[in-house]
């Protein structure tokens, strides 16, 4: 079986809107409108468009895999993989530590008998499947999911800086608790009072929010706290029964500094008085990961993939808390 667009949509786990490009099949996480909001910022726009948290994943009995697929030359990062799994074990990957190539094929021959075939994008580019078949299928659905989870945030919740797609914390926290993810995080965001908005036919059950860091390298604290204040307000309004984990920000090289928004603190402060008013959990971003450098691909701010290791297995107990996981 050979893949459109159309045909491919319902096994993109992640993706809200899929078309046919002379490239190939694109995929977008974003709507129209929260798009529309980074025009103007050519890096936003670019960060906006990759493919962070989408999966192909389908249920079949195929003997074998195809796909070709190229990659914008122009992404946040070089590095990265489309990484495989099969029965939730890796069972593949295309891409390098270094420069993901703009180019590349896979063509794999799958395990016997049903399965379950989960193909990870990478995080941190814009893709175009040129081809994508499966072969000597009888056999073939969607993947249900116990689990549908929204995550809202900067650079570190899109997945800077995991070379593998699979390493950051929302893909790992989806994959823990067999959740469908929608990762709509945009590195270099900030609080945005009118990101939020409902989704036909998506309702999560738990939804985590991450923005503040670049809020604190960049805004006053007047302009942070009425933007963060819309931005909950209106994302109550969109999801009024969903469990709200919102995360501050996490340990960074220069936080001992001042801002204009004030110092590092401020913003942790600001974000638990707006959460308390919707009945919100705030996790305290400084206890997920350990505060030292090593630990941060940059050596200053983003997580490298053992510092993401630490995030997932601090932040687990409160998504497991709220989902009432035994």
């Amino acid at each position: 079986m050979q893949f459109s667009a159309q045909t491919l949509l319902p096994y993109a786990s992640g993706a809200l809107a899929a078309w046919d490009t002379p490239a190939g099949i694109c995929l977008r996480r974003l709507t129209p409108r929260q798009l529309q909001q980074f025009e103007g910022d050519h890096g936003m726009v670019i960060r906006s468009r990759c493919n962070a948290g989408i999966a192909l994943e389908m249920r079949t009995d195929a003997q074998a895999l195809e796909m070709d697929f190229s990659v914008q030359a122009e992404a946040p990062r070089p590095y990265g993989y489309i990484e495989v799994f099969v029965d939730g074990a890796p069972f593949a990957a295309e891409g390098s530590d270094a420069e993901m190539p703009l180019q590349a094929s896979l063509r794999l021959a799958l395990p016997g008998g049903v399965k379950a075939i989960e193909i990870l994008l990478p995080a941190l580019h814009e893709m175009a499947i040129s081809h994508f078949a499966l072969r000597g299928e009888t056999c073939i659905e969607p993947i249900a999911h116990r689990f549908r989870y929204l995550a809202f945030g900067d650079s570190i919740s899109q997945g800077y800086d995991a070379i593998f797609s699979s390493r950051a914390y929302p893909m790992r926290i989806a994959r823990e608790i067999d959740a469908l993810l929608l990762n709509q995080a945009v590195g270099g965001d900030v609080f945005r009072a009118e990101f939020p908005e409902a989704l036909p036919g998506f309702v999560p059950d738990i939804i985590t929010v991450a923005y503040g860091t670049n809020d604190w390298n960049g805004r006053d604290r007047a302009d942070f706290e009425a933007s963060a204040a819309g931005f909950f307000q209106n994302l109550h309004s969109a999801y009024p029964d969903a469990p709200v984990l919102a995360i501050t920000p996490i340990w960074r090289a220069d936080g001992g500094e001042m801002r204009k928004l004030g110092p590092f603190g401020a913003v942790g402060e600001s974000i638990r008085r707006e959460c308390a008013k919707y009945g919100y959990t705030v996790v305290d971003g400084l206890s997920l990961v350990p505060h030292d450098p090593k630990y941060f691909r940059d050596e200053y701010l983003h997580p490298n993939m053992e510092g993401f290791d630490w995030y997932f297995a601090n932040l687990t107990g409160a998504v497991h808390q709220a989902l009432k996981i035994e």
